[in-house]
C-alpha cells in the first residue's frame, strides 16, 4: 500500500520559501524509508509567482530532486502557478506541463 505526503502552498521565491522547500525534501528522504512506498503529492501554489521563470526554475530543481531519490510525484497547480496569484494568464498552462511534466499534454 502506498502512502502519501501531501504539500500545498510552498511559494517558492517568496522570502525563505525555496529553502523550507529544500529542508522538506531533506527530511522526507532522512526518514529511510524506502521511496517507491510513498507518493508525494504537491497541490497548488508551488511558486509564489509564475511571472519570474526563476521561481520555476528552482522549485522544478527542488522537485527532481525528490524524483531522482525514487520519489513519485504528483503536481497540481494552483492560482499562483499561472500567474501572481491574483492575474493568472493562459500561456502558464502549457508552460506548468512542459516545466513539471516534460510534456504539453497528459496523458
Amino acid at each position: 500500500m502506498k502512502k502519501i505526503i501531501h504539500l500545498s502552498d510552498l511559494h517558492v521565491g517568496h522570502e525563505e520559501c525555496g529553502a523550507n522547500f529544500r529542508a522538506i525534501i531533506d527530511n522526507i528522504t532522512s526518514l529511510k524509508q524506502p521511496a517507491k512506498n510513498y507518493i508525494i503529492l504537491i497541490t497548488g501554489d508551488i511558486v509564489d509567482n509564475a511571472n519570474h521563470s526563476e521561481q520555476i526554475d528552482e522549485a522544478v530543481e527542488a522537485i527532481e530532486q525528490l524524483k531522482e531519490r525514487g520519489y513519485r510525484v504528483l503536481a497540481i497547480p494552483g492560482n499562483h502557478d499561472y500567474g501572481n496569484g491574483v492575474r493568472g494568464d493562459k500561456k502558464f498552462v502549457t508552460l506548468f506541463k512542459e516545466k513539471y511534466f516534460k510534456s504539453t499534454e497528459i496523458s
